[in-house]
């Protein structure tokens, strides 16, 4: 049934891209779309929230990407609490739009913090406040997160000629 979940928000936050089969390590999977345009390891909650890292070797970039159903407005930025066993951080949110699904694409500004954040904790909560005034609190189990991730990495260095940047860069609105 998670499987399912998963795949359904997948297709659902690509919206055009079709999925290959992806694999799974506990709460995460990898895998690539069928055109090719970029790879993802992602995770999805049990109210249909999604986290993940999508990498586009054509441009050389990775993104950590939130999708949820908090409404935003495209282009402006929130603030977000990340809380985990790690401890706790302030981050930027970048609003990238709706999805015909009807869900919120949200982008972290500081992908080096997400992703230190990502691989060394076990669990993660975002808490944030985005145009509807009302906290959300989005939880993630992150187990099977570095394994996930490893794999997606290892066949987008091959694409991105050896080298997963260490910095965001945004892509265009292929996701």
């Amino acid at each position: 049934m998670r499987r399912k979940l998963i795949l359904s928000i997948c297709l659902a936050l690509i919206a055009a891209s079709a999925i290959a089969a992806p694999r799974q390590w506990g709460s995460w999977f990898s895998g690539e779309a069928d055109s090719g345009d970029f790879l993802y390891a992602v995770t999805a909650n049990d109210a249909g929230h999604l986290l993940g890292q999508y990498c586009f070797p054509d441009q050389n970039s990775c993104v950590y990407l939130l999708g949820t159903s908090a409404a935003c407005e495209p282009g402006k930025q929130y603030p977000v609490l990340v809380d985990s066993d790690l401890g706790s951080a302030e981050l930027l949110l970048l609003c990238s739009g709706q999805l015909e699904s009807g869900h919120y694409r949200y982008l972290f500004t500081d992908f080096e913090l997400i992703d230190d954040t990502v691989t060394r904790a076990s669990k993660l909560a975002f808490v944030f406040l985005p145009v509807n005034d009302r906290f959300n609190v989005v939880l993630f189990d992150l187990v099977g997160s570095n394994e996930a991730i490893a794999a997606m990495r290892a066949s987008a260095e091959a694409g991105m000629r050896g080298r997963i940047p260490t910095t965001q860069q945004t892509p265009d609105q292929r996701l």
